[in-house]
């Protein structure tokens, strides 16, 4: 059965409309960026890494919805990703640009990485790029300079953190900003190599789930004992 706060339909103008958190590409520690591997610089202009492997940044926001959107440069020849629900174990849901002229989505779940879709990328994008992703329930989506590229299901990675990387190459990943669908779970509230709880956030206006909530021990409301006219 289909989520209620769920859009229907995904639509790039759907998933772009409303206010976006931007978050600080300086910014490390319990609250900011954490380099799982790799070479990662960080700098108010935005994230560079570069790896003959992968080098991973994440950031300590552990939420189940969102959408991330950045500005992707490629430095040297490589492979671009966007990451979202990515666990303490490594596992989560990726889009990745491979090579630049080829697009994977990849699950890695349990120790294991699959490839459900990939496609090749009908046009040229030079060195630079748009990347929009969006894990919403059990519904994936991605976007390539406004272009829809995935849209899948799949529930294997329940929540996790947003993450930048980079496979062989060197990459610039600048204007990272996030729409926060839901708030923080309690189940994953550890960021990557990191033993301290992410500060606690409140429920965000963005939001599409209602938040209003009944006081405890009350009953809803029904009709009065006076509107019944029954003898």
């Amino acid at each position: 059965m289909r989520m209620p706060w769920i859009p229907r339909h995904l639509s790039y103008e759907k998933l772009s409309a409303g206010k976006w958190i931007r978050l600080p590409t300086d910014k490390t520690g319990p609250d900011g960026w954490t380099t799982y591997e790799g070479a990662v610089d960080y700098s108010a202009n935005g994230i560079t890494t570069r790896s003959e492997n992968e080098a991973c940044a994440t950031y300590a926001l552990p939420v189940r919805d969102m959408v991330i959107r950045a500005k992707v440069k490629r430095l040297a020849a490589g492979h671009a990703c966007v990451t979202l629900r990515r666990s303490r174990s490594g596992s989560g849901y990726s889009f990745i640009l491979f090579n630049w002229n080829y697009f994977w989505m990849a699950i890695k779940s349990d120790g294991k990485l699959g490839i459900p879709q990939q496609t090749p990328a009908n046009e040229a994008l030079g060195d630079e790029c748009t990347l929009v992703f969006a894990a919403i329930g059990d519904r994936l989506t991605a976007y390539c300079n406004g272009k829809r590229i995935f849209d899948v299901r799949d529930s294997s990675c329940k929540a996790g953190t947003p993450a930048v990387s980079t496979s062989g190459g060197q990459t610039t990943f600048r204007d990272i900003e996030v729409r926060m669908l839901d708030t923080p779970t309690e189940d994953n509230k550890l960021s990557e190599n990191n033993p301290q709880p992410c500060r606690a956030l409140p429920r965000h206006p963005l939001s599409l789930r209602s938040t209003r909530r009944r006081p405890k021990n009350t009953k809803r409301p029904g009709p009065s004992i006076s509107a019944c006219r029954c003898k």
